[in-house]
């Protein structure tokens, strides 16, 4: 969410629960600053579980909550030699991935725990590269990838 005020006039695909989470009323109060974010947002599309962006399966949402009640992840078949991952705050550095570790802060450190079996089973399944978007390195890696 950190800089989603300046992308206002973008859709924002958010799942329903954690659109309520961060805009009800108390949360507008004690997380001030989180809410301060996202309130110039006004095109709005709440989901509700997997959403196919585009209706062809070339980039389709998919929750992974756990960092924040709705938190989501991002897979792209769009043509590549494999599809694309894209964790979002699921993993926030590569040795999370390896040991399965996430930060205290994260809203429900269970849910992430079984997020990231979900994902991992997605990315064999489908034999997707992982990107770790806090990754410089697999940033460099996403930026060669879409070059090619």
């Amino acid at each position: 969410m950190g800089h989603a005020n300046h992308f206002k006039n973008a859709t924002w695909l958010v799942q329903e629960n954690e659109y309520d989470f961060f805009t009800n009323d108390s949360a507008q109060v004690k997380q001030a600053d989180i809410y301060g974010m996202i309130k110039d947002l006004k095109n709005i599309q709440k989901l509700h579980g997997e959403y196919d962006v585009f209706g062809d399966s070339t980039v389709v949402i998919k929750p992974m909550p756990g960092h924040t009640i709705g938190h989501q992840v991002l897979y792209l078949n769009i043509g590549l030699e494999k599809p694309l991952l894209l964790t979002g705050d699921l993993y926030h550095f590569e040795e999370n991935r390896t040991h399965r570790r996430c930060p205290i802060f994260n809203y429900n450190i269970p849910q992430t725990k079984q997020s990231m079996e979900v994902f991992e089973n997605l990315a064999t399944a489908n034999n997707a590269t992982v990107i770790i978007q806090h990754s410089q390195k697999d940033f460099d890696k996403l930026k060669q990838l879409l070059k090619n």
